[in-house]
């Protein structure tokens, strides 16, 4: 199982992200493979994509649509009660210097805890991933 971070579906969906041909070479090198990312990246995905039309005075409205018509193609873990694993993201971002936020705290423990093959362009979260393997 692949698990996508938030930043590789942006950069896919921005052409305009710094990272938005390394998404396309990544999407297209895993592409018979099954591709899943988490819900809590959802909030991440929406907030930027609808912040990125507004800096650059795009419909917000159509972006957003073509978003939940990609939201389709991929597979979305819907993430129980985060309020369960609280403790235990809060000291991931502790054991990390806070170098983790939140939403990478629950991926990274995700990840770890179901054998998940992360792909994602933040290197402090590829660095806990890596090493935690």
């Amino acid at each position: 199982m692949i698990l996508l971070d938030s930043n590789i579906i942006i950069a896919l969906f921005d052409g305009k992200d710094v990272h938005h041909k390394k998404a396309v070479s990544l999407l297209k090198s895993i592409v018979e493979q099954r591709v899943y990312t988490l819900s809590v990246n959802l909030i991440e995905i929406y907030s930027v994509i609808a912040k990125r039309c507004r800096e650059r005075k795009y419909n917000s409205n159509i972006a957003l649509e073509k978003l939940r018509t990609l939201e389709s193609n991929i597979n979305i873990i819907w993430v129980g009660n985060p309020k369960d694993i609280h403790d235990e993201i809060v000291d991931i971002m502790i054991k990390t210097n806070g170098k983790l936020n939140y939403i990478d705290s629950i991926i990274l423990k995700y990840c770890l805890d179901n054998g998940a093959e992360l792909k994602t362009f933040n290197k402090n979260l590829m660095f806990e991933y890596e090493a935690a393997r």
